[in-house]
């Protein structure tokens, strides 16, 4: 059997004192840095030699201490009182047995002589001036119990891995030692969470109470439950998990690096007080549920995902730089401004509740001008081919045929090459001016200018037949210049859309919406309660002109005596005809407010500014681009004259995969 050697617990007699705060906290990264550790050849846990409840400390032949802590009260609390509380690498056991005892870090120990019995709660609580530095193991030996570690002075996490313990809390609060199961949160002292930070799985829950954490590693946790308040937690059914504000004069922080995380089965995060809130640019990870409900604000720039479900409620709520805040299964967001930039909210059911919601995106859309013009040379008589620069066909055919077959329904090939010609026509110059002169006619015939335009797919070649108009044809020609306003390439490649996507419904109940260059789709209905929705996309506007010229060589008499001498001369005859002048916009970022089924509820003013500037909603024709094929919605209570910039629609039988795949043609949908 190993024997415990004794080390010395004589310490100053001077009575801590709690640190009292007169000034709202502020976020520090220097709060980040743990506070230098005691000097190598002092103990790095020390019992406090003025209180009432002294643990005693031993130190294992393996460097390991043991702490043989106090005799518990009746209702199995047991107070420990240190002047310093900082775990070793070496390891450290908490003595929770009354027997001789074999443990995971240090081999077979003596029984805690000072227990009449086991504790079920271990009260670790500093009263000194010094930060507490914990890494290493951290051991509960006997049965196991919920261990409780405070320091006001703040709690700096550095590889700490928990054995045997029911549960750990983490806290800067005080300690009522009265009711020792109440904490005071006093202070604005931090617990930070860096290096190899906390691993706590074989604990039945984990509970960091704080009003500032900062996360700059991982959690592991079965149940994590981050509490940060001016606050009272007690304890119900669980350890500190009745949380009751008692005043609201600090402020709660939560800032978590992109080194940082949180990973547990089920997270709870509560914060009532007015503060900074919650900024995450790590990771927090549940297997079951996550509960994030604070008074502050939340900044997610990291990853936010449930299992199962997640609920946040906050005063803001932003998630930007391509975030993800995700839910398996419902998620619930309650907020006053929601605002969802460049980034992504998804769920098998969403529901929000904001007084306003933004949905956009912070990428580059630079417009720039591009002109040019083109001749169209046409045979005589017989086939004329023209490659088309601007389209690739057998993508378009693809596409099309995916969406048909999606949608259940079968085409033949005549109803399909014709969905590809069209679609091809809204996309490429050459075809969009062969298609404005299809029923013109030759200057000074009755010949059309050509006939029978149609497609090859496989050479990417638009075909037409010509026919023989006048003998000595010189010139049969279709011209045609465009002027327009184009996405710059970069920007396109690179531009990130807002998305909130449910496979199932979305329930938006909001005073103001605005939906800017993104898309918000629910694979089942979109189910609308708000004042004001604003549906913006980026239009782009293209004019120009086109002419049908022809030429031709013919003789004529030679002057006035020509009929009188006989002689002729050849003279060039014809000219322009059916001259175009045109306009229209194009979508260049689209602005997706979608369906699967129907769009339902009410709305006070739905403004979207136009491609048709007077249409009634519930009747609008969308079928603008072949893509997808868009349904009359069902639209209801919202039958008024309205402007269209963006897309208003519902489709029949797709899902959000789908929908990010059909819209690829107007704007890259990264739905990561």
């Amino acid at each position: 059997m190993l024997k415990n050697n004794q080390i010395s617990n004589a310490q100053s007699n001077q009575k801590p004192s709690l640190l009292t705060i007169g000034l709202n906290f502020y976020v520090s990264l220097s709060l980040l840095l743990a506070t230098s550790p005691a000097l190598a050849n002092e103990p790095s846990i020390i019992a406090d030699p003025g209180a009432s409840n002294r643990p005693d400390i031993l130190k294992a032949p393996n460097e390991t201490l043991i702490i043989n802590i106090t005799n518990p009260d009746s209702k199995g609390v047991s107070i420990n009182e240190y002047s310093r509380f900082n775990t070793p690498t070496t390891g450290t056991i908490l003595n929770n047995s009354n027997k001789n005892i074999d443990t995971k870090i240090a081999g077979q120990i003596d029984a805690n002589y000072r227990l009449n019995k086991e504790a079920s709660l271990i009260i670790n609580k500093v009263n000194s001036a010094e930060k507490s530095s914990l890494k290493g193991n951290l051991e509960v030996a006997g049965s196991r119990a919920d261990v409780v570690i405070a320091n006001p002075n703040g709690i700096s996490v550095d590889g700490l891995n928990m054995i045997n313990s029911r549960s750990l809390t983490l806290t800067t609060g005080n300690i009522n030692k009265l009711s020792p199961k109440e904490i005071e949160l006093i202070s604005n002292n931090s617990i930070d969470i860096v290096g190899d930070g906390l691993n706590d799985k074989s604990s039945d829950y984990t509970n960091v109470i704080s009003n500032a954490i900062n996360l700059n590693s991982n959690i592991h946790a079965n149940e994590l439950n981050i509490i940060g308040e001016k606050a009272v937690a007690s304890s119900k059914d669980r350890l500190y998990n009745d949380i009751k504000a008692k005043n609201q004069e600090n402020s709660f922080s939560l800032d978590s690096s992109a080194l940082g995380g949180m990973y547990a089965n089920k997270i709870k995060l509560v914060g009532t007080s007015n503060g900074v809130g919650v900024n995450n640019n790590g990771l927090v990870i549940a297997n079951n549920n996550i509960e994030i409900s604070l008074d502050g604000d939340i900044v997610n720039t990291g990853a936010i995902a449930s299992n199962k479900e997640a609920k946040i409620e906050a005063k803001t709520i932003t998630n930007k730089d391509e975030a993800l805040i995700a839910a398996k299964e419902s998620l619930n967001i309650k907020a006053e401004t929601l605002v969802n930039t460049s980034s992504q909210i998804y769920a098998k059911d969403i529901n929000v509740e904001a007084k306003k919601l933004v949905n956009n995106s912070s990428s580059q859309a630079r417009v720039e001008k591009s002109s040019f013009a083109k001749n169209l040379a046409l045979k005589q008589s017989g086939e004329n081919r023209f490659k088309l620069e601007e389209v690739n066909l057998k993508e378009i055919k693809a596409k099309i045929e995916a969406k048909f077959k999606k949608l259940g329904k079968e085409l033949s090939e005549d109803e399909l090459n014709a969905e590809i010609l069209k679609e091809a026509i809204s996309k490429d110059s050459t075809l969009y001016a062969l298609n404005l002169h299809k029923d013109s006619y030759l200057y000074g015939t009755s010949t059309k200018v050509f006939h029978n335009l149609r497609l090859d797919i496989d050479k990417n070649e638009v075909v037409l037949d010509t026919s023989k108009a006048k003998d000595r044809e010189v010139l049969k020609r279709i011209y045609y210049s465009i002027n327009k306003e184009i996405l710059n390439e970069e920007d396109k490649a690179n531009f990130i859309p807002g998305s909130i996507v449910a496979s199932n419904d979305i329930n938006l109940k909001t005073d103001e919406l605005l939906n800017d260059k993104s898309f918000i789709y629910a694979g089942n209905d979109l189910v609308l309660d708000s004042k004001d929705i604003t549906n913006v996309a980026l239009n782009l506007t293209r004019d120009g002109r086109s002419f049908n010229e022809f030429k031709w060589k013919q003789q004529e008499w030679k002057g006035k005596m020509g009929k009188v001498t006989g002689k002729k001369k050849w003279v060039t005859k014809g000219g322009k005809s059916t001259n175009f002048n045109f306009s229209y916009t194009d979508v260049g970022l689209p602005a997706v407010f979608a369906a699967g089924n129907n769009i339902v509820g009410s709305t006070q003013d739905f403004s979207s500014y136009a491609l048709n500037d007077d249409i009634k909603l519930a009747n609008v024709d969308l079928d603008k681009f072949s893509e997808p094929i868009f349904n009359s919605p069902i639209i209801k209570n919202l039958n008024r004259k309205v402007k269209n910039q963006g897309y208003y629609y519902s489709l029949d039988s797709i899902n959000s995969a789908y929908i990010a795949n059909i819209l690829d043609g107007l704007y890259e949908a990264r739905m990561r």
